[in-house]
């Protein structure tokens, strides 16, 4: 349970612009962006037999590992992407949450592993930067908000090596 005193000083933190907000991938599910479960299933359904068969029990439940064997089973990391790309060609439900974070100036930095674009498109286009690559942190503006897109970004997916999904990848 949170003490009061300590939501004060989480308040003054944020007044401070002295905290960083990171975001998980649940955060985009009631936009109706796929959860991990649903990409999971959709690339064993693609692969079909040949990555059930080369994967254990335990690794079926994780991303890195079924992405992984979807590239080393069954045409590489092009078809991989394309699948991706299709899964997060979605029509945004409910974005209210996306917008919140919009009316909260003093947060200048969010971490995200989200693929999609729902927090980025929430901003007006001059007041957020979004880095997918080590390169784009030179290019931050301390007054706008910028996304960090830590495993990247479905929008860059034509330099597919800057999406981190597999086993290989991490």
């Amino acid at each position: 349970m949170i003490m009061e005193k300590d939501l004060e000083r989480l308040i003054r933190y944020i007044r401070k612009e002295d905290v960083a907000l990171f975001v998980g991938s649940g955060f985009s599910i009631k936009a109706g962006a796929p959860n991990v479960w649903q990409i999971i299933e959709a690339i064993l359904k693609e692969g079909g037999q040949a990555i059930t068969d080369s994967l254990t029990e335990s690794d079926r439940g994780q991303l890195r590992f079924v992405s992984e064997a979807f590239v080393n089973e069954c045409g590489g990391r092009n078809d991989l992407m394309t699948l991706l790309k299709n899964l997060f060609d979605f029509e945004p439900k409910d974005c209210s949450d996306q917008q919140t974070l919009t009316k909260i100036p003093h947060i200048k930095q969010i971490f995200t592993t989200n693929y999609d674009t729902l927090i980025e498109d929430a901003y007006p286009k001059t007041k957020c930067n979004v880095v997918t690559a080590n390169e784009g942190c030179a290019y931050t503006d301390a007054h706008s908000t910028t996304i960090y897109k830590v495993h990247g970004d479905i929008a860059t997916l034509n330099n597919s090596a800057s999406i981190i999904i597999t086993d290989s990848d991490y």
